[in-house]
């Protein structure tokens, strides 16, 4: 419980800081950086249990993954302290309800961004957390390790963190939109093709395109967020719906497997990402105001 309450704070904490302290030209792409972490956390984990696990057992791991996380930890803080002062993004005044408020904040567009991110957290966590098993399953036709497969997301991130800078909102809701239909073509071959190529293309294709996803919606909020709201206040909403998807999608997930097989599984991550795609329509026919705090 201590653990998950930190691991709320973090995840609220991090991007605004980030945001906060990269300058206005680079919030977009900084954002869709952090838009990478929790399948750059899996691969991470992935690797580290396989190094440290059969020589030393879970205890050492769990002990290995605390020094590796308190490390980072250390060397962040030190490099954050070295800023003299965070950026005041609230300058403007604005009109309406009070500055960074929740009630300035909650627009449409940010509703909409944060119901598609705990759409991509159900089908990403879910896919990242049974791959192992798959892939040890002797079902899989997967010829990569599911380590080796959660690392390839980065590429999306960076990809992504290219293409939206100097973009709008309607431009990282399209990649995001993108980024879930590749996921709805490419999911069911994953579980259910028996040829290596395809199966192994299409699991790859669906870490891609993850990576896409998390960092074009992560990448969509200094510009959704209206005048006189606060991007910390979004992060933190789009951050809850992804909490709230990482404690119900692992057991929904288990619960498609034992009952529909791998087969279900991958048309359950393929019906994921039409409803992800479909969250981000509406906001392609909308003009997004840029906001103007973090």
């Amino acid at each position: 419980m201590l653990e998950g309450a930190g691991y709320l704070v973090l995840v609220i904490a991090i991007p605004a800081i980030a945001a906060a302290v990269a300058p206005p030209e680079w919030r977009a792409p900084v954002l869709a950086v952090w838009g990478g972490f929790v399948p750059v956390g899996f691969a991470l984990a992935d690797f580290l249990a396989g190094w440290v696990l059969p020589a030393a057992g879970p205890q050492i791991y769990l002990l290995a993954a605390a020094m590796l996380f308190a490390l980072l930890a250390v060397v962040s803080a030190t490099l954050l302290a070295r800023v003299p002062d965070f950026p005041d993004l609230d300058a403007k005044p604005a009109t309406g309800p009070a500055r960074g408020s929740f009630a300035a904040t909650l627009n449409i567009d940010v509703v909409l961004v944060a119901l598609a991110f705990g759409v991509y957290v159900i089908l990403s966590v879910g896919f990242f957390s049974f791959m192992p098993a798959f892939v040890g399953s002797g079902n899989s036709a997967i010829a990569l390790s599911a380590g080796t497969v959660a690392l390839l997301v980065p590429l999306g991130n960076l990809a992504t963190t290219v293409l939206v800078r100097g973009s709008d909102a309607r431009f990282a809701a399209t990649l995001a939109l993108a980024g879930f239909a590749a996921t709805a073509v490419a999911a069911f071959p994953a579980f259910g093709s028996q040829d290596a190529t395809l199966a192994t293309a299409a699991a790859v294709a669906v870490a891609l395109a993850g990576g896409v996803t998390a960092s074009a919606l992560f990448a969509s909020v200094p510009f959704i967020v209206p005048r006189g709201g606060s991007a910390s206040v979004a992060i933190g909403l789009i951050a809850q719906t992804g909490g709230i998807a990482t404690v119900f999608g692992p057991p929904l997930a288990g619960h498609v497997i034992d009952g529909q097989g791998w087969d279900g599984f991958g048309w359950f991550l393929a019906g994921s990402g039409v409803v992800g795609a479909l969250c981000l329509v509406p906001l392609l026919t909308r003009r997004s105001e840029r906001g103007l705090a973090v």
